[in-house]
């Protein structure tokens, strides 16, 4: 009996199938839009041309995003690949090339990325390095026009496209809601006719299992924020988060729940940002004008955002909401311009987790 599998996201479950009056159809990805499982999706997307895929930067890479530049292209053109560099060390700029070869080739380029807030963004700044080209950004309340030489999107857009891509970027593929989502990962494989390049700081041992190209320094070559960890009990720890917070008048608290960013909020009369906050976009771009210099938030800013001049504290970094991967974005945000490269950060625990030590394991292997 041959088996069944969902032609979009590749589910093979029985029990999420369904018999209905067209034929049999995945329930596990209806909510996009219904597909029969001997029904062919059609690509939407037109056939490609040759593009202009040059780019301007308007800065130089260092000798080491260079090499690695290089090195990366060749790899991609062979087999899925995977970026592996650190927080702030240009994985966007590096990729850049890869991008234009395969634009250059009339070959269709997606880049996707998990959360909807990134998107944005990187569309600007993509849009800003091809300015020759159409760069589109699809994601929830922008999806009136998919086609365009060169696609932003989140990874939950990607069920538009099937088989359509020859080069499809996947950014931060340990970020949420990707990661560990084999809906979406299904969704993707069957988006991509060709390569997938994964760029991550954070890669599981899954990705390392692929062929990869490895960047560990920054460009201004400062070394990467190793955190101090103190270990005190309750008390002491909100005594030493106060002190923190009299000793770097420009900071970040993580905390690892919403309930406790709204208490601390209103002890330390500090405005507070998480996932729900629906001043959210207000806040970030107060922060980046420095209209707010202290900010305490959940997970939601442990990656995707750049900031100045900036030191980092986790309170309560020993517990189960921050994983290793979580612990290194997060004092990935320390000295990411080359103006400010510097920064401290410190993590206040009333246990040393195995979290924490992988954390600084990984730090520590990526300055050596």
């Amino acid at each position: 009996m041959k088996t069944n599998v969902c032609p979009r996201c590749g589910n093979t479950e029985e029990r999420y199938f369904y018999t209905g009056f067209k034929g049999r159809y995945c329930r596990l990805c209806a909510r996009w839009q219904r597909v029969l499982l001997d029904e062919e999706e059609t690509n939407d997307l037109p056939p490609g041309l040759p593009l202009d895929g040059d780019y301007q930067l308007g800065f130089h890479l260092s000798e080491g995003q260079k090499e690695a530049s290089k090195a990366l292209l060749g790899k991609i053109q062979e087999s899925d690949t995977l970026l592996y560099a650190a927080c702030g060390a240009g994985k966007t700029e590096i990729a850049l090339e890869s991008v234009a070869f395969f634009l250059k080739q009339g070959l269709r380029v997606c880049w996707a990325i998990p959360r909807r807030q990134v998107v944005l963004q990187l569309c600007a700044r993509l849009g800003e390095y091809f300015k020759h080209l159409k760069v589109i950004g699809v994601c929830g309340g922008h999806t009136s026009d998919l086609t365009g030489d060169l696609i932003v999107c989140t990874t939950h857009q990607l069920w538009r496209w099937h088989k359509a891509f020859d080069l499809l970027v996947l950014d931060e593929p340990d970020a949420f809601p990707y990661h560990g989502n084999t809906l979406l990962q299904g969704i993707l494989k069957s988006s991509c006719r060709g390569k997938i390049l994964y760029l991550s700081a954070t890669p599981d041992e899954d990705l390392l299992k692929l062929p990869q190209v490895r960047l560990f320094k920054r460009p201004w070559g400062v070394p990467l924020c190793v955190p101090r960890v103190l270990i005190k009990g309750r008390v002491m720890l909100f005594m030493q988060l106060v002190a923190w917070i009299c000793r770097h008048p420009r900071t970040l608290v993580f905390v690892p729940s919403v309930r406790l960013a709204r208490r601390l909020g209103l002890l330390l009369g500090l405005p507070i940002i998480h996932a729900g906050s629906k001043d959210k976009e207000q806040l970030i771009q107060a922060f980046l004008n420095r209209q707010i210099n202290q900010l305490i938030t959940t997970t939601v800013l442990e990656r995707g955002v750049t900031f100045e001049e900036l030191d980092v504290l986790v309170y309560q970094a020993d517990h189960p909401v921050f994983s290793a991967a979580s612990l290194v974005q997060i004092l990935g945000r320390v000295g990411r311009s080359p103006r400010f490269p510097d920064g401290k950060g410190m993590l206040l625990c009333r246990g040393k987790s195995e979290e924490v030590k992988t954390c600084l394991a990984i730090l520590e292997e990526m300055n050596a």
